[in-house]
């Protein structure tokens, strides 16, 4: 629509400079938003600016021919910080901001300067055990806002096997991380920072088959899986980080050895957390436990979740990733055992009634209203347009209004009496279903 009327206007292809922020992250928005100014806003030799985060940069520069401008728009504790990317050499931008040095630096020295009593303390306080305390001889780390890609790049280049160097505590996670030790003594529990920060679940829960949404990371090879489920300290952290993530989906490990799971107390608070983007998260980590160890934690997990959503009808927005991915992370004799168990109980195809029936209520309840409203207002317009006296339709239009009126509120204490039993043996339907004659019963 909006390409059509640009096409026909005066001010195709009139514009010497364009600044695009696309709403949207995605290569494929990015691609039709560079496609839209080159077609229809600039002129040949126009100039084009574009703003987005710094993990689309290979693909700007490979795929779409923009460069990336060394001027970065640092906003402080952003997740993801975003980049300049420009169709020509312009010297301003490719100039680094001189406040991105002194906010390292800052960092840097803030970091330095914390004793190793003042760790301990503060450890304590949050009651988190670590498995090793951090050694402040290593160099400091880099700045948690991680702004400038560069860097980044440099030191994954510095390093051969990323993920095991990172379960070593040798490496932070990229971008905007930390040590893998720091992330557990001091993330566990932030269910609002492991939520909307993006960069670290591909770290902890590492994989051959990809790296998802973070370029920065690199797949796990066979050398790394090995190496990792023969090291016992590593052993350790995958535990620590395997209940970080439970803990933020109210969910604990109450059995170290058999990798047992149950509610957590706060489970009802947590139970929020189940959305689709957390459900790709718990994905990752079932493939994860099969590749860096503890491999039989995998079947219990997947036992609970099945139980808590098939069984109790907790966690609706779980069921097609229960069914479609979490299965079929187990092992095949795993996945023919619990499938086996959930056909002889009939499991599938009680769930999908159940909520089917809820489904159709809603729609009838909805329905009845509307249909409700519309005889209503078909009634007073008949009788305004009938010939009778002014008493008569008076008199008949109060009743109408009076009877409908009537007809709400016992439809609202229907509905209401039904959503509070426990069993779903009957249908509520409206008065005028009910008066036509049709069963209510399920």
């Amino acid at each position: 629509m909006l390409a059509s009327l640009v096409a026909q206007s005066t001010l195709r292809n009139s514009f010497d400079l364009v600044f695009v922020e696309p709403q949207f992250v995605d290569q494929e928005i990015i691609a039709k938003y560079i496609d839209f100014v080159s077609k229809y806003l600039l002129h040949p030799e126009g100039k084009f600016i574009l703003s987005t985060l710094a993990e689309r940069t290979t693909f700007l520069e490979h795929q779409c021919g923009m460069k990336h401008m060394r001027f970065s728009p640092n906003i402080p504790r952003l997740v993801y910080q975003y980049q300049f990317y420009a169709n020509w050499d312009c010297e301003l931008l490719n100039e680094e901001n001189e406040e991105l040095a002194d906010l390292l630096k800052q960092e840097e020295e803030s970091f330095v300067e914390e004793t190793e009593h003042e760790r301990m303390r503060r450890i304590k306080s949050q009651e988190i055990q670590s498995v090793e305390t951090p050694n402040l001889t290593t160099p400091p780390r880099l700045s948690t806002s991680f702004s400038r890609v560069d860097k980044n790049k440099q030191l994954l280049k510095s390093v051969e096997y990323p993920n095991l160097a990172f379960y070593r505590n040798q490496l932070p996670s990229i971008p905007h991380g930390e040590f893998i030790d720091a992330i557990h003594n001091k993330w566990t529990g932030n269910y609002s920072l492991l939520e909307f920060h993006h960069g670290y679940i591909q770290w902890i829960f590492c994989n051959s088959v990809d790296e998802g949404m973070n370029h920065y990371c690199r797949k796990l090879t066979p050398y790394e899986a090995h190496e990792m489920q023969n090291d016992a300290k590593i052993q350790k952290r995958v535990i620590m980080s395997y209940k970080m993530m439970l803990d933020f989906y109210g969910i604990e490990l109450y059995d170290d050895m058999k990798g047992l799971v149950r509610r957590a107390p706060h489970w009802t608070e947590r139970e929020s957390a189940f959305t689709f983007h957390n459900n790709l998260r718990i994905t990752r980590l079932l493939k994860s436990l099969g590749e860096i160890g503890n491999r039989s934690f995998k079947r219990p997990l997947v036992d609970f979740f099945a139980h808590e959503i098939l069984e109790k009808d907790q966690l609706k927005s779980s069921y097609k990733s229960l069914l479609g991915f979490w299965i079929k992370t187990l092992d095949s004799e795993d996945q023919v055992t619990l499938m086996n168990q959930i056909t002889e109980k009939n499991l599938i195809a009680q769930y999908e009634k159940r909520n089917a029936l809820v489904k159709r209520r809603v729609r009838r309840v909805r329905r009845s209203r509307i249909s409700g409203i519309n005889g209503a207002i078909a009634t007073g317009n008949s009788m305004s347009s009938s010939p009778q006296s002014a008493e008569g339709k008076k008199t008949k239009q109060h009743s109408s209004v009076a009877q409908f009126i009537r007809q709400q509120r016992q439809r609202r204490r229907e509905t209401t009496r039904h959503d509070s039993r426990e069993t779903t043996d009957v249908l509520v339907l409206s008065p005028n279903q009910a008066g036509s004659g049709h069963n209510a019963s399920k």
